[in-house]
């Protein structure tokens, strides 16, 4: 598909309306220019029969990636509410109010080589419910978190994850299990690079680097239990590097943790047990 119509569709959107209901194999939508396209992309009402749906831009394409700008009153650039759909090279480009760049609410998302931003963004640039993958990519928002991880199973590998904005965290992890962060950086600035929220449990941060450049730890850990963090490097220019607050069975191992931070620590362990 092509904005100039040499393609089958205008739209992202048209081109999924062309697609069976029902698949019968491997399906894919290739955007084959640079352009920005005004849409709310949503993928919905697939039976996907164990294949898979792809959004991705053409590989004969050299010029810049495409991106999809959501108009005002959207819920996301991307809105995934469909098992099984894969995202590659497309951005989403948001400067009008709309609470997410990405929102898989569905299982088994693959979301790969794609940059997410702008100001508009209010909840998460990225929005990842279970057993989905985020891979190669870059977020970075204001008034937003980064990636909000509300599910289990998720992995993020080789990506950049940054929220700017008070209350907000380049990773937030809101009470989900079994997630894996390998490989990548999280940026935090008046919110903390990281947050794993009360019931998240059993979650691994490896071979990362977490920085917040603000007055809050890179990694807070509340009520939050079983977690792992190892091979990695923490940094707080305001606070304590990592704050591990009540919980139980927190592993920090193998890490350099440095908060330079008036009364700041590398460590600060508050009323846990076992870690």
């Amino acid at each position: 598909m092509k904005q100039d119509g040499s393609g089958h569709a205008l739209t992202i959107g048209g081109a999924l309306a062309l697609l069976p209901q029902s698949l019968a194999g491997n399906v894919c939508v290739a955007v084959r220019d640079g352009g920005t396209y005004v849409e709310q992309v949503s993928v919905r009402n697939f039976a996907t029969n164990g294949f898979r749906l792809h959004i991705l831009v053409d590989p004969a394409h050299l010029g810049p990636p495409p991106a999809v700008s959501p108009p005002a009153g959207s819920t996301a650039a991307f809105v995934i509410a469909n098992d099984s759909v894969s995202l590659a090279g497309i951005g989403a480009a948001v400067s009008a109010a709309v609470p997410y760049g990405v929102l898989a609410s569905s299982a088994f998302a693959s979301i790969s080589s794609v940059s997410v931003g702008g100001a508009g963004l209010s909840a998460a640039g990225v929005a990842l419910s279970s057993w989905s993958v985020l891979a190669h990519s870059s977020v970075s928002v204001l008034g937003a978190h980064g990636l909000w991880v509300s599910g289990p199973g998720n992995a993020v590998a080789a990506s950049t994850l940054s929220a700017a904005g008070a209350g907000f965290h380049g990773l937030y992890i809101n009470g989900a299990s079994s997630n894996t962060v390998s490989g990548s950086f999280v940026l935090g600035g008046a919110g903390g690079a990281a947050r794993l929220d009360a019931g998240a449990f059993g979650n691994r941060i490896a071979l990362s680097t977490l920085t917040a450049s603000g007055a809050e730890p890179a990694l807070t850990a509340a009520d939050a239990s079983s977690n792992t963090v190892s091979g990695s490097f923490l940094f707080s220019a305001g606070a304590s590097a990592a704050l591990v607050w009540r919980g139980a069975g927190n592993t920090l191992r193998a890490s350099t943790m440095t908060g330079a931070g008036a009364g700041g620590a590398g460590l600060w362990l508050r009323e846990t047990s076992g870690t």
